[in-house]
């Protein structure tokens, strides 16, 4: 919710110049993704007709974890289904430039991310997520200071780069 938050303010002080941006949170993940699926429910078309980039952020940074930026680049056994590779292609360039410590991993199974009705509708998807943070995710466990903020920060400048990266190559 932080990272929520915190790229919502940037972008109303620091507007887009060739995309419009949505921000939300959804709800009921839990039961089969039911915010998400509803949302794309209501908004599909809008979403097909357009050039959309979806970016999720789930259990982002675990104090007891790895510590650093990690996401989803695949997810699945056979066959594994890929995130986004212009997205990935743009984060790793990123990751270069700023130096940070970056991991993609592999979502084996498990619960699903709300993303993954947009990945089904093979929409430019990527998720953030710490394998790690599913230890105390939900549970007592599952409170602020589990929270890593030097990770958070990290991911709040890739992905404000990564934003502004899909604008101006639109721009082109």
């Amino acid at each position: 919710m932080s990272l929520v938050f915190g790229l919502s303010s940037y972008f109303k002080a620091n507007p887009l110049n060739n995309y419009n941006i949505w921000f939300y949170q959804f709800s009921a993940e839990e039961i089969g993704t039911m915010g998400s699926r509803v949302f794309l429910d209501l908004f599909k078309q809008e979403l097909l007709n357009n050039q959309i980039y979806q970016i999720n952020f789930d259990m982002v940074s675990c104090r007891n974890g790895e510590n650093r930026v990690e996401y989803i680049k695949s997810y699945g056994i056979i066959p594994k289904k890929k995130s986004s590779s212009l997205l990935i292609s743009i984060l790793d360039e990123i990751f270069q430039e700023e130096k940070i410590e970056i991991k993609g991993h592999t979502l084996l199974s498990g619960a699903p991310t709300d993303s993954l009705p947009f990945h089904l509708l093979i929409l430019e998807t990527i998720d953030f997520s710490t394998p790690s943070a599913s230890k105390c995710s939900h549970t007592k466990k599952d409170q602020p200071d589990k929270v890593n903020t030097h990770v958070l920060l990290n991911t709040f400048i890739i992905v404000k780069k990564l934003v502004l990266r899909l604008d101006n190559i639109f721009n082109h």
